[in-house]
């Protein structure tokens, strides 16, 4: 009786104990790559907006857009045609000022009647008047995904002010920027220091996956990521820590970093079982030192 109650009340503090240490050390560890990794992406998109609002505030592009808005309908074609050139002009001097590692790829500037006065592609006889992003881009620079064949591209939309705008006068245009996320992606595709079940992905206010799952092939807009820290974040705007079902409804510990303003949550999350495998080790070492004794 005295072997077995000692064997019993060893064990069980042994367990408490490891668990404590193994929970705090998963802690740290997500709690720390979610806090870098989210970090690293919001200054990712502050500087993507900061970029798009150098073209937006350009005063040339604010007096060729100015000049768009109050041409007639029957000169608008002709008189677009003929400001190509100055608008091609800015572009590129855009690019030259910050440089070419953006990933920059497409611009247009559209008018507040959502016609698209200029575009580096092809100009097509699209009205982004019902656009939601286009309508979100007129009230302040926002950034958002489009899905594609290999992906996604990052799409960055920001306002078009007068020269002589004051502060609550309304935009006469947006910007709308098309650009690569290698910068992006390579933040997220890291798993070192992981383990074998460790993952860091983002989700948008759609509850849809933005990066690729470790699990699921083509998860980009397609996955919904309907978790206890995305219910945190965008309803209540806070972050969470702590074990949850995640979206293959398996059991994990993570650790979430809300950017609700900038419409995005980076989760860093490790499955449970794996958390625990030091447990079960020890719990074995200590079931077979007890039939010995």
């Amino acid at each position: 009786m005295v072997s077995v109650i000692t064997l019993l009340v060893t064990a069980y503090l042994s367990f408490n104990y490891a668990e404590q240490i193994l929970i705090e050390r998963a802690n740290d560890l997500l709690l720390s790559e979610s806090t870098i990794r989210g970090n690293a992406i919001r200054l990712l998109f502050e500087s993507r907006i900061e970029q798009n609002q150098i073209l937006a505030n350009d005063p040339m592009i604010k007096i060729l857009v100015t000049e768009l808005n109050q041409t007639p309908e029957n000169e608008f074609d002709k008189i677009r045609e003929s400001k190509r050139r100055d608008f091609l002009t800015q572009i590129q001097a855009f690019q030259t000022l910050v440089g070419f590692s953006i990933g920059f790829e497409d611009v247009k500037i559209i008018g507040t009647n959502g016609k698209v006065f200029f575009s580096l592609g092809k100009l097509t006889d699209n009205n982004f008047l019902h656009d939601p992003l286009f309508q979100k881009g007129l009230e302040k620079s926002i950034i958002d995904f489009e899905p594609t064949t290999t992906g996604k591209k990052m799409i960055v939309v920001s306002p078009i002010f007068t020269q002589d705008s004051k502060k609550d006068d309304e935009s006469i245009g947006v910007v709308i920027s098309r650009m690569r996320t290698e910068s992006l992606d390579s933040i997220l595709v890291d798993t070192s220091g992981l383990g074998k079940t460790g993952e860091v992905y983002i989700v948008n206010d759609g509850f849809l996956m933005l990066s690729e799952s470790r699990f699921i092939d083509r998860a980009i807009f397609k996955q919904k990521v309907d978790t206890i820290p995305v219910q945190k974040c965008f309803r209540e705007g806070e972050k969470f820590t702590g074990f949850y079902p995640d979206y293959r409804k398996i059991n994990i510990y993570g650790s979430s970093y809300c950017a609700n303003d900038l419409g995005f949550v980076l989760l860093a999350e490790i499955d449970e079982a794996e958390t625990i495998q030091p447990i079960l080790v020890l719990q074995n070492r200590i079931f077979q030192t007890g039939l010995i004794i």
